[in-house]
C-alpha cells in the first residue's frame, strides 16, 4: 500500500494535537521533564500496548485462517477474556502487600513465554485449538495481572499534581498504539507472516519487563510487607466484595456492564469473520478498517470532550449504551459490506465512551481505600459477560438466523437499559463515597 507511511504519519500527528489539547484542557503542564522512573514505565506501557494491539487483531485472523470458522475464533476470544473475572481481584490485593515491581517483571515475563510459544505453534503450522485455547488463558491471566501493576505503579512514581499530565501520556501513547498496530497485523498476516505478528507482542512484553527492571520505588516496605498475613488477605476479599455489592452505583454499573458485554464482545472477532468469509476482504485490510475505526474514535472523542462536566456521567454512559444497541441492530441486518464497517465503527466508538465514563463514576463513588480490588471485581464481572457471550454468540454463528437473533435480542436489551440506566445512576451518583458508606451503600475499608 503505497500511501501506508503517510497514514501512519497523519494518525501519530492527530495523537499528538489530542494530547496537548488534553494537557491544556486539564491545567495540568508542568516545567519539569518526567522522571526517569516513570519514562520508563511509560515506555514499558506504550511498547507492550502496540504489541497487544498488533496481537488483538492478528489472532482471530490466525484462527480463522487454520479453521474458517467463527466458532473457533469465538472461543479462543472468550478464553482470553475468563481470566480477568478472578486475576485482576486476587493481584490487586498481592500488589497491594508486595508491591508492583515483582508482578511487573514476573506477569510480563511470564507472558512473553506464552506469547513466544503461539508463535511457535504459528510457525510450525500447528494451531491445535486445544494447545492454542490453554496459552491463550495463561497469556491472559499474565497480562490481566500486568495491566493490574501498571495502574497501581503510576502514581508511586507520579506526584498527584502531575498524575493528569502522566495520564494523558499514557493515553496518547495507547492511543496511538490502537490505531497503528491493527493495520501491522493485518499486513503481517497478509504477508503470511502470522507468526511474526504474534511473536511482536511477545518481545514488546519481553522489552517492557526490561524496561521495568531500573526502576526504583516499586518495591513494598518491610514493614507493610511484613504486616500482611493469611487473615488480612481474606479480609482485604470480603471488604471489595462488600463495597462492590452494598454500593447501588458500582453494582448496578456492573451488572449493566456486564449485559453490554455479553452482546457485544463478540463483535469485533464476529465483523473480521465476515470481513473475511462473506465479503473477501483481505487480512490488510481488515487492518486498515481497524485503524480507521480508532480514528474516528480518537477525533470524536476530542469534540466530545468539549461537553465533559456539563452532562452528567450517567447521561454518557446511556447514550453509548444506545449507540450498542445501534451496532447489533446492524450486524443483525448485515446487508452490505458498508453496514458492517458502520457498526465496527460506531461499536468502537460506544466502548471507549462508555468505559471512560463508567471508569469515572465508580471512581467517584467507591471509597478511595478499596478502588483497587473493586475495579478489579468491576473488570472481572465485565469481562465475565463478554467470555460467556462469546461463547454463546459462537455456537450460533453455525445458522445465519442463530447469530440474526442474538444481535437482535441484544439491541433490544440495550436500548432498555439505556434509558433506565440513566434513571438509575443519575440520583445515586449524586452521593459521594463517603456518604455512600454512611448510608449503608457503601463500606468502608477493615483494617
Amino acid at each position: 500500500m503505497p500511501h501506508l507511511p503517510g497514514m501512519v504519519k497523519q494518525a501519530v500527528k492527530e495523537c499528538a494535537v489530542l494530547a496537548e489539547k488534553t494537557e491544556t484542557e486539564f491545567g495540568a503542564r508542568t516545567s519539569a521533564p518526567p522522571r526517569r522512573g516513570f519514562a520508563l514505565l511509560w515506555g514499558a506501557q506504550t511498547i507492550s500496548q502496540f504489541g497487544d494491539a498488533v496481537y488483538t487483531v492478528a489472532l482471530p485472523l490466525i484462527v480463522y485462517d487454520a479453521t474458517g470458522s467463527a466458532g473457533s475464533m469465538a472461543t479462543i476470544f472468550g478464553l482470553s477474556l475468563l481470566p480477568h473475572a478472578l486475576a485482576g481481584l486476587v493481584g490487586g490485593v498481592f500488589i497491594d502487600r508486595r508491591g508492583p515491581r515483582g508482578m511487573l517483571i514476573g506477569s510480563a515475563a511470564a507472558a512473553a513465554a506464552m506469547t513466544g510459544l503461539i508463535a511457535l505453534l504459528v510457525a510450525a503450522s500447528q494451531v491445535d485449538m486445544v494447545i492454542l485455547g490453554i496459552a491463550t488463558v495463561l497469556l491472559a491471566t499474565a497480562a490481566s495481572l500486568l495491566m493490574a501493576s501498571f495502574e497501581t505503579a503510576i502514581p508511586r512514581l507520579v506526584e498527584g499534581p502531575e498524575l493528569v499530565r502522566a495520564n494523558a501520556r499514557l493515553e496518547t501513547s495507547r492511543v496511538i498504539a490502537q490505531t497503528v498496530g491493527p493495520i501491522c497485523a493485518g499486513f503481517l498476516v497478509a504477508a503470511g507472516s502470522g507468526a511474526l505478528a504474534t511473536l511482536a507482542n511477545g518481545v514488546s512484553f519481553a522489552m517492557a519487563a526490561l524496561l521495568v527492571l531500573p526502576i526504583q520505588g516499586l518495591k513494598q516496605t518491610p514493614a507493610a510487607t511484613a504486616s500482611a498475613t493469611g487473615a488480612d488477605f481474606r479480609t482485604q476479599i470480603r471488604t471489595a466484595l462488600s463495597v462492590a455489592w452494598n454500593n447501588s452505583v458500582i453494582r448496578f454499573g456492573s451488572l449493566v456492564a456486564c449485559a453490554a458485554n455479553f452482546f457485544v464482545a463478540i463483535l469485533e472477532v464476529y465483523v473480521i469473520f465476515v470481513l473475511r468469509n462473506t465479503f473477501g476482504v483481505s487480512a490488510g485490510a481488515v487492518g486498515m478498517v481497524f485503524m480507521a475505526a480508532c480514528l474516528i474514535t480518537m477525533l470524536t472523542g476530542a469534540v466530545l470532550r468539549r461537553f465533559e462536566g456539563r452532562v452528567a456521567l450517567p447521561f454518557w454512559m446511556a447514550i453509548s449504551l444506545a449507540a450498542l444497541a445501534v451496532t447489533c441492530a446492524l450486524m443483525a441486518l448485515q446487508t452490505d459490506l458498508a453496514v458492517v464497517v458502520v457498526a465496527l465503527l460506531i461499536n468502537i466508538w460506544a466502548t471507549v465512551l462508555f468505559n471512560t465514563y463508567w471508569r469515572a463514576l465508580r471512581q467517584r463513588a467507591c471509597p478511595p481505600g478499596v478502588l483497587g480490588r473493586v475495579s478489579g471485581i468491576v473488570r472481572g464481572t465485565s469481562y465475565a459477560g463478554g467470555a460467556l457471550g462469546s461463547w454463546c454468540g459462537g455456537l450460533l454463528t453455525s445458522t445465519a438466523s442463530g447469530i440474526t437473533g442474538f444481535f437482535t435480542f441484544g439491541a433490544l436489551v440495550l436500548i432498555v437499559l439505556a434509558p433506565v440506566t440513566c434513571r438509575a445512576l443519575v440520583g445515586a451518583s449524586e452521593v459521594g463515597p463517603s456518604e455512600a458508606v454512611a448510608s449503608g451503600t457503601g463500606a468502608s475499608e477493615q483494617k
